[in-house]
């Protein structure tokens, strides 16, 4: 998600969401130069995290939340600005190319460690400027939260910690060799312990009703359809990156092992795209069945729009031009 333009974001989600980001962004601006000190998140990107802060206010709204939506959405911004800073290392192949899973997986989750820490004990846990973000992000969870909620809520922040390291230890492997059923389970996964995590920050003050039990599913289910797209979206960039088992790659490799074998080896974009579009992946992967439980408030409104956006970076790339499906094939490629 934190790779999207931020101008055309703000189109996509309107108005007052792209005001209260910008607003949102003036307020935390000596928490995000502390914790983003050699600027590896560029400002646009700072002002989507900003932004998306919305995600939270709409769920709190939606739990009958009313006083403090501007701390609940300060709190969210910080959370996703947080994940960005580290994914800005994690997602690098100087960071995870050349390793084993394990080794990716052990070097990741080492690098993690110290923010989810900061977090949970709203105390850094050690100098870097991201740790001292996470602990004023802690403290500012720890304020908000009725203390019943605040440690299932550390819990599952806990958990998408642990997803980002099974990401990166799995995205960065050639897709023969890895499941392509886990790579639908884990593309969820990405997606919706992040929307789930920036969102739910709106349902810790105690004012706000509580969460009825299915509502992680959505978020779940919004998730695989949110980073289908994006995975799209930043095909190219996972490319750049050496992530060659997201869900698209994935897909491909399903349908054509030795063209997708021959294709990434020699960094063939064009033809990446276009057995995309020829296979009827791209659309299979935009078409995700839209029927999961509701999160609550304004949010399906302002996912469905984040994912119309993102469904239309996609089709605005250069190489991403329809094609004819080649003969003899089928668009049988789908998201189950």
């Amino acid at each position: 998600m934190a790779g999207v333009m931020i101008e055309s974001l703000s189109t996509s989600l309107g108005a007052r969401p792209a005001r209260a980001g910008r607003e949102r962004l003036a307020r935390l601006a000596t928490s995000i130069t502390t914790g983003d000190p050699a600027g590896l998140v560029p400002l646009r990107s700072r002002l989507l995290c900003a932004t998306l802060g919305d995600l939270a206010t709409a769920c709190y709204a939606g739990l009958g939340g009313t006083s403090r939506a501007r701390e609940v959405g300060d709190a969210a911004a910080l959370l996703s600005l947080l994940t960005k800073i580290d994914d800005q290392v994690i997602d690098s192949p100087a960071f995870h190319g050349g390793l084993s899973p394990a080794a990716a997986a052990a070097r990741t989750r080492a690098f993690l460690a110290p923010t989810l820490a900061s977090i949970q004990r709203a105390r850094p846990a050690n100098g870097e400027g991201r740790c001292l973000l996470a602990a004023d992000l802690g403290e500012r969870l720890r304020r908000l939260s009725a203390p019943s909620r605040l440690e299932a809520f550390l819990a599952m922040v806990a958990r998408g910690w642990a997803v980002q390291t099974e990401a990166v230890a799995t995205l960065s492997r050639h897709p023969a060799e890895t499941d392509p059923d886990h790579i639908l389970d884990l593309t969820a996964r990405v997606g919706g312990y992040w929307l789930g995590g920036v969102s739910l920050v709106g349902a810790l003050p105690p004012e706000a009703r509580p969460l009825a039990p299915q509502t992680f599913a959505g978020f779940l289910g919004w998730g695989l359809k949110i980073q289908s797209a994006d995975a799209l979206a930043d095909l190219e960039k996972d490319l750049r990156e050496r992530l060659l088992s997201s869900l698209p790659l994935s897909r491909l490799h399903a349908a054509d092992p030795s063209g997708c074998t021959r294709a990434l080896r020699s960094d063939d974009r064009v033809w990446i795209y276009a057995q995309l579009r020829g296979w009827g992946i791209d659309q299979a992967l935009l078409s995700v069945p839209a029927g999961v439980p509701a999160p609550p408030g304004g949010l399906p409104d302002l996912l469905g729009r984040i994912h119309l956006h993102l469904a239309g970076r996609y089709r605005a790339h250069p190489l991403a031009h329809p094609l004819t499906h080649p003969r003899g094939m089928e668009a049988r490629c789908s998201v189950r």
